[in-house]
């Protein structure tokens, strides 16, 4: 590994630690304020146990301290990756966009992948980022919230061409970071974006999604380490661990991490490939879902009652979204698909004393053309004959 290597390693544990606290309820499912369900990648398995769960939260946490300091040490490396994706297939949840750059990051890592590997991971994430926010939905809308949160910047978000500009600038940094005339003063424009996002999302701000506080500083320190002169990276360190020293893996690893970061989110345009994976960051673009009960909603269990009455507005009773659950009870959005919808949409139904009466909205939209959305309407009787929540 080159030191720059290291560095980012070291960079992605402590930003992946910072966020697992930033948002400990997502992975400790004993503390969880409004009890989110638990979503498994393989409905089968069911959901771990409090205990167990909490335990294995703990242990991530404990693998990542440990490999701040032993970064070197190819067996933690793969440990961690095993263990994230373990967890993550636990509860879909847990696979957030900045999670899943961590774990490239350490795959790359993990077989010793050469710098230039890394600049193009970060040139996807300000490329398909960029790409997604040309939208009238980012442009007319997100745009316009983000400008919202200072006095100074809201007359900005009047102007619709603003938003596009911006599309087109963060797409231009993938660029920036790929040429090597450009990477040295590129980065200065790149920590000033994201300074202005930390600004707009914290407590100056809107105090909102404060988990992408660390995702956004690591980030700009990822940046920071790549956009610095080749002499300072060129200088190889030993492994610390003689029994993999001789090892190598071919370019072949780097490649299909590569194919993943930037080849998959064009699937994103067909529906192929998942919104959080494909770098889709505060696009509004990303599909809805919506609980709905018609007339009067009557829970069997009082956990279930408790988030319909804190999350369903005296002017309309009868609707409960989803995304606005799972950001007070797991300090992050909801992963937004219809697996997921359904899997949420389910456990509900199965609380409710009359589920025939209720069921799924799921807001679909065609990013280029906000005429063509689409609702589609789920009713529990649907939602619960792939089995019992």
């Amino acid at each position: 590994m080159t030191t720059d290597q290291i560095t980012n390693v070291r960079i992605a544990a402590l930003a992946l630690l910072a966020g697992m606290f930033c948002s400990w309820p997502l992975w400790d499912v004993q503390v969880r304020a409004f009890g989110f369900p638990v979503l498994p990648l393989i409905e089968s398995w069911g959901p771990v146990s409090g205990g167990l769960a909490r335990w294995m939260a703990v242990f991530m946490t404990l693998l990542l301290g440990v490999v701040v300091f032993f970064p070197l040490r190819r067996m933690l490396i793969g440990c961690v990756i095993a263990f994230l994706a373990l967890l993550c297939i636990l509860d879909l949840n847990r696979l957030q966009p900045w999670v899943w750059l961590y774990l490239l990051v350490f795959v790359l890592a993990f077989f010793d992948s050469d710098d230039a590997s890394y600049r193009y991971l970060l040139a996807a994430v300000y490329f398909w980022s960029g790409f997604h926010k040309l939208t009238p939905y980012f442009a007319e809308d997100n745009f316009q919230w983000f400008c919202s949160a200072f006095p100074s910047t809201e007359p900005l978000g009047h102007y619709p061409i603003l938003g596009y500009a911006i599309a087109l600038l963060e797409m231009s940094f993938a660029f920036g970071l790929l040429w090597s005339r450009t990477r040295r003063w590129i980065k200065w424009v790149v920590i000033s974006f994201h300074t202005v996002i930390l600004l707009a999302l914290s407590p100056l701000g809107y105090n909102w999604n404060l988990v992408v506080v660390p995702w956004n500083l690591a980030i700009m320190a990822l940046v920071w380490v790549q956009s610095r002169p080749p002499a300072q990276s060129d200088q190889k360190v030993a492994p610390l661990n003689a029994r993999f020293q001789g090892f190598h893996a071919s370019g072949l690893p780097g490649y299909l991490v590569l194919l993943l970061a930037c080849g998959a989110p064009a699937l994103n345009i067909a529906g192929l490939w998942p919104h959080p994976l494909s770098w889709q960051l505060y696009t509004n673009t990303q599909p809805e879902g919506t609980f709905y009960v018609q007339g009067q909603a009557t829970f069997r269990t009082r956990p279930a009652a408790e988030v319909w009455n804190h999350f369903t507005s005296p002017d309309d009773s009868t609707r409960l979204y989803l995304d606005d659950w799972a950001m007070r009870s797991l300090q992050v959005p909801l992963f937004p698909s219809e697996r997921t919808f359904r899997q949420t949409a389910k456990y509900l139904c199965g609380c409710l004393q009359q589920p025939d009466s209720a069921g799924l909205y799921i807001l679909r939209v065609n990013r280029w053309d906000r005429s063509a959305e689409q609702v589609v309407k789920i009713p529990c009787p649907e939602l619960l004959k792939s089995g019992p929540p």
